[in-house]
């Protein structure tokens, strides 16, 4: 009796466990595949990758969906697709009207096309009928769109344009840092998940920076400092947001991930939220959340990400490494050398 109250206490116990877990899972956000799914879709990828997607997709509901809208949104744009909606009803007609007032409607009707008859008719007819004589430097017979009119046009609509480029219309948009940190700390969440970088180019890690190099216009830095279980994982350039970045990563057994961003700092305000952390002389910027933590810095130009799940003083030691700021530094983060 007591045997069997045990086993269904262990039973319990199991369950309890399993449905704790699923909870955990189910409520697991994730973070999208971003770029790369779209490079699925179009086959753009390597089959190592493309394997890792597929599988990918299969337990994730979210990039499931994500994939369908994808479909559709291809197929609605596709060239000559019957799923493109038609032009309004009259649309050509309002053109023509707002483009030349009442003269509209005799084109409509056919008037002013040339014909078979002799020039002398043809300009006899068109006189006639009320539509007026085209003279050089006119256009139907407004004298004020002359050359210099036109030219001064092209240059105020320039000029309009410059302008309003310049004009920020969403005020709630994100500075081009933090578009870019926040791109960044996805994609190494979307990495980490796959267990590899994504179109990863060949060579170690030497190899690999001197190759984005190349691609990101400028020398590539790599951490100097990281635990001994994580070894190169590969690296690729990335485009974050507006970004041109340089990515390479480093992975455990356990597929945790650490990776490194590095790109032209485009200036500007950190992204809010982040903390400030004077060490050293410099200041770096710490996010946490449960799928990684993020260590962000700029210097010389250069704007700096680490993401992973290590502690934040960890990333700090690693973050001071990457320019080798000597024993003191890493002391005051609690090294010990």
């Amino acid at each position: 009796m007591d045997n069997h109250n045990n086993h269904n206490n262990y039973d319990n116990h199991d369950n309890h466990n399993n449905s704790t877990s699923h909870l955990e899972t189910v409520h697991d956000p994730c973070p999208g595949l971003g770029e790369v799914l779209s490079a699925y879709l179009d086959g753009e990828i390597d089959e190592v990758t493309t394997g890792s997607v597929a599988a990918h997709l299969q337990g994730c509901m979210k990039c499931s969906a994500e994939l369908a809208e994808l479909r559709q949104v291809k197929r609605f744009l596709a060239l000559g697709s019957p799923l493109a909606p038609p032009l309004p009803t009259g649309l050509q007609e309002r053109v023509r009207a707002r483009t030349f007032g009442d003269r509209a409607a005799g084109f409509g009707r056919g008037e002013g096309k040339l014909s078979g008859e002799s020039i002398g008719t043809r300009r006899s007819t068109t006189r006639s009928r009320g539509l007026p004589k085209i003279s050089p430097g006119c256009i139907l017979g407004r004298r004020w769109l002359t050359a210099p009119a036109l030219a001064a046009g092209l240059v105020l609509l320039l000029l309009a344009v410059g302008v309003l480029s310049n004009i920020k219309l969403n005020p709630f948009e994100p500075s081009p840092v933090e578009a870019a940190v926040e791109a960044s700390v996805k994609d190494h969440i979307m990495c980490e998940r796959l267990g590899q970088v994504p179109q990863s180019l060949p060579g170690d890690a030497a190899q690999v920076r001197i190759a984005l190099a190349s691609a990101v216009g400028m020398s590539v830095a790599a951490p100097a400092d990281l635990p001994p279980a994580y070894s190169f994982l590969g690296g690729r350039a990335f485009r974050a947001a507006s970004l041109d970045a340089a990515h390479l990563a480093w992975i455990e057994p356990g597929n945790s991930m650490i990776s490194f961003y590095q790109a032209a700092d485009p200036g500007g305000e950190m992204p809010a939220g982040w903390r400030a952390a004077p060490l050293d002389g410099r200041t770096f910027w710490l996010s946490s959340a449960d799928e990684a933590n993020a260590v962000l810095w700029r210097a010389n130009g250069v704007l700096y990400l680490l993401a992973g799940k290590l502690p934040e003083a960890d990333l700090l030691r690693i973050a001071l490494s990457v320019n080798t700021l000597g024993k003191q530094a890493h002391r005051q983060i609690g090294g010990d050398s």
